[in-house]
């Protein structure tokens, strides 16, 4: 790729040009008194300043896409995933992500990517078709200004013959409202012509010259490092199949063996469980036999008490109930 854009370099002399000729020209008619009683002159200044500054924008567009196809990585195609990296121009990352989709619907057959380039092509060049628009606009203004500028310059002469076959009172206003509309009509014309006719539509080919560039460039890369990839065979759609399948199967037996791991987890935890309860049984029994224990010696405790209690309390009966 030519890193030098001679259109771009093109458009940046036809600046240069134009700024010089606006200010000159802006000097000369304000030293001349310029004036125009229509005022389509303003109006195609301003549409012309409009169109302008929208074409500014489109063709740095175009340039930054231009440099970032010359800098950025080359495209690589990924076979294990049937993917294209890249990363760079946005315009030929959408151009690939289209011939991905193309690629990725087809069953057989290799990928042409002419109907994507007319797609891009035609979606770069709707960015500068109002510029176009604009230039048309303004010369049709500029023919419109004429007209109407002849019509008040007519206008004017008749009244001054008018005036010639009465007291002649109003032909000084005649003759310069004749002149005025010369005026008019010169000036819409010129502005129209030379602003719209000329620099606009100048500005506009070069950025055009400068997209088409772009689309050129991607359609090169493309052919070279994309489209040997993007081709299927009978043999091609066996082994993608066979590839899915492997995968399908090597999924399967991830899972499989992940549900395994999980089961026997599960069946050791089970098992530590059933220990911890057995554990816990044998410790109840044994403090079921303690428990046991101790209350039968309380018990006979308490029985040779009560029958001590009984037998000595068997005197005192008898004392008192004889």
């Amino acid at each position: 790729m030519n890193n030098n854009n001679n259109n771009f370099n093109l458009w940046s002399i036809i600046n240069i040009v134009l700024i010089i000729g606006f200010a000159l020209s802006f000097r000369i008619l304000n030293e001349q008194g310029f004036q125009d009683s229509t005022g389509i002159s303003y109006i195609i200044v301003i549409l012309f300043l409009f169109f302008y500054i929208l074409n500014i924008s489109n063709t740095i567009f175009f340039h930054n896409e231009y440099q970032l196809l010359d800098k950025s990585m080359t495209p690589e195609y990924d076979r294990k995933n049937n993917k294209i990296i890249y990363s760079g121009s946005s315009v030929f990352r959408s151009h690939l992500d289209n011939l991905s989709k193309i690629y990725n619907s087809m069953n057989d057959g290799t990928v042409n990517q002419d109907n994507s380039l007319e797609y891009l092509a035609n979606k770069l060049s709707r960015r500068e078709y109002f510029v176009q628009l604009g230039s048309n606009i303004m010369i049709t203004l500029g023919l419109i200004g004429t007209i109407s500028g002849l019509i008040i310059s007519i206008t004017g002469l008749e009244e001054v013959m008018t005036s010639l076959g009465e007291d002649g009172t109003v032909v000084v206003g005649g003759l310069k409202q004749a002149l005025d509309g010369m005026g008019t009509a010169f000036y819409t014309t010129l502005f129209g012509a030379v602003l719209g006719g000329f620099f606009l539509k100048l500005l506009h080919q070069s950025s055009i010259n400068i997209a088409d560039e772009v689309v050129d460039e991607i359609a090169l890369k493309t052919e070279i490092y994309v489209i040997p990839y993007l081709s299927k065979t009978v043999e091609s759609n066996i082994n993608s199949q066979s590839k899915l399948l492997t995968n399908y199967m090597e999924q399967s037996q991830d899972v499989l063996k992940k549900e395994t791991d999980n089961i026997k987890a599960y069946m050791d935890k089970v098992t530590s469980l059933t220990s911890s309860l057995e554990s816990l049984n044998k410790k109840i029994n044994e403090h079921e036999e303690n428990i046991g224990t101790t209350h039968l010696s309380l018990l006979k405790r308490i029985e040779v008490i009560l029958k001590k209690i009984q037998e000595d309390s068997k005197p005192l009966l008898k004392r008192f109930f004889g």
